[in-house]
């Protein structure tokens, strides 16, 4: 990467609110009160309320949303990630974590998109083995 590039990456402030483990519309309940300082980072992962948000294209969490969905690289199979394979419209797909989690109680449970684009409520990390993949997020200057 150019150093003009990374330039371009701009340092943005990070929701942790409460508010960014709910849904756009606010329909799915909150965390339980989970809330935590927000941050300033370049690269981030996505919130419940940002992957559900139509200002950034996104449909409601309970719909599929083929903006959502997102293929498993090579490298990223390689290294472990599981892609869903099969002959039709989902192949090679993956499932991503959000940053949002879905308890402060349950800190085994995260939210997260699976290969469908559906934003789903909870991940069990502890029951069922992760998704190892994640979808990084930034802003860029286009400028």
């Amino acid at each position: 990467m150019k150093l003009t590039e990374k330039k371009s990456i701009l340092t943005s402030k990070i929701d942790n609110s409460v508010n960014s483990t709910t849904d756009y519309t606010g329909t799915c309940k909150k965390a339980y009160g989970y809330a935590s300082n927000d941050t300033e980072d370049k690269i981030f992962l996505l919130s419940e309320y940002e992957i559900t948000n139509p200002s950034y294209g996104f449909k409601n969490y309970d719909e599929s949303d083929v903006f959502r969905k997102k293929t498993v690289t090579d490298y990223a199979k390689a290294s472990g990630a599981f892609a869903w394979m099969s002959d039709d419209e989902f192949y090679n797909l993956g499932t991503y974590y959000l940053r949002s989690p879905f308890s402060a109680t349950a800190n085994y449970c995260i939210q997260y998109v699976n290969h469908n684009g559906d934003a789903k409520r909870t991940y069990e990390i502890i029951n069922y083995p992760p998704p190892p993949s994640v979808c990084p997020a930034m802003f860029i200057n286009m400028k």
